[in-house]
């Protein structure tokens, strides 16, 4: 049995999407659908109530983020399950997308994502390509290459073995921004494999103005106490990915912050040891990259808020 556990807020004109794409999967196991209404205040529960299907379980509860939310589902997958994956009420998953992250071996079962921002989609960028196994997990630079691309951070492209998160009573740290990666990096050090398929299943629907464009300084806090985990657990000939994994978190907040007039937090970040290291390991991908990290060094903010808002 593997249990899909969907978030929902205010999603009555998405959700029915995402339930349909998982319902119409071609996988011929015994899979079920909780979806945690998460105190929405528009038709999302009676959306959901309306879907007839004896695959769906709802439940209900306060407001309190999609952290909390996932908790629940997790607290009410049936005692048969053994596997557990996420997906989020935006997004939608093609037809195979259960079937092949069963099919696959080990631990931590991941397949690929395909972005869509508006009318624009695109495969997520991998180094691999076909179907890999990475053991031992620790000193995998097949692993490792994975983390800067950004695969490894999302919930809803991996099967979790409920057997692990229940004999380590795992939950999802209720953190700002970064309770997905946290949430992998702590179940995979309970884990002895993982595998990976590259077909891109997981349709991840970007939206402008959702809580993963939001800055607050707290955040850093986060990003580095987890960098530093990273870095103690991986072998360390294998630091260098994981500080290319830290850059884009570390460049993204600041450039955030700065856009929302903060220029005396982004001065601090930019000083902060760990940032230090993730800039140092960087390097820059085009001239405007650089020139942008060039100037953020300098603390010259005004002239990076405008020539990165056009």
């Amino acid at each position: 049995m593997i249990s899909v556990i969907i978030p929902a807020y205010n999603a009555a004109t998405t959700l029915p999407r995402c339930i349909d794409s998982i319902l119409a999967q071609d996988y011929t196991g015994q899979f079920e659908i909780i979806v945690v209404d998460d105190g929405s205040t528009d038709s999302t529960l009676a959306v959901a109530r309306a879907i007839r299907s004896d695959r769906l379980k709802i439940v209900t509860k306060p407001n309190g983020g999609p952290a909390s939310a996932r908790n629940t589902g997790l607290l009410h997958c049936s005692p048969s399950a053994q596997w557990v994956t996420f997906a989020d009420s935006d997004d939608y998953v093609s037809p195979s997308w259960l079937s092949t992250l069963a099919s696959l071996d080990g631990d931590l079962r991941i397949c690929s994502l395909l972005h869509h921002h508006g009318t624009e989609t695109r495969p997520h960028t991998l180094p691999l390509q076909g179907r890999h196994t990475f053991s031992p997990l620790r000193s995998s630079p097949a692993l490792a290459s994975l983390l800067p691309t950004g695969l490894m951070a999302s919930l809803c492209n991996k099967l979790f073995s409920l057997p692990i998160i229940r004999a380590h009573s795992l939950r999802l740290r209720e953190i700002d921004l970064l309770e997905d990666i946290d949430f992998v990096f702590t179940y995979l050090r309970h884990c002895t494999s993982a595998s990976l398929d590259t077909a891109p299943l997981y349709h991840y629907v970007h939206r402008s103005g959702s809580v993963t464009s939001h800055a607050t300084p707290e955040i850093l806090l986060n990003y580095t106490r987890l960098h530093s985990e990273m870095l103690a657990w991986f072998d360390p000939a294998l630091s260098t990915d994981i500080d290319e994994f830290a850059f884009p978190q570390y460049y993204n907040l600041i450039l955030r912050l700065i856009h929302a007039g903060d220029h005396a937090t982004p001065r601090l970040y930019l000083r902060h040891p760990m940032v230090r290291r993730a800039f140092s390991s960087h390097t820059p991908s085009s001239t405007g990259e650089r020139a942008v990290m060039t100037l953020m060094r300098l603390g010259l903010f005004n002239i990076v808020s405008r020539i990165t808002r056009r």
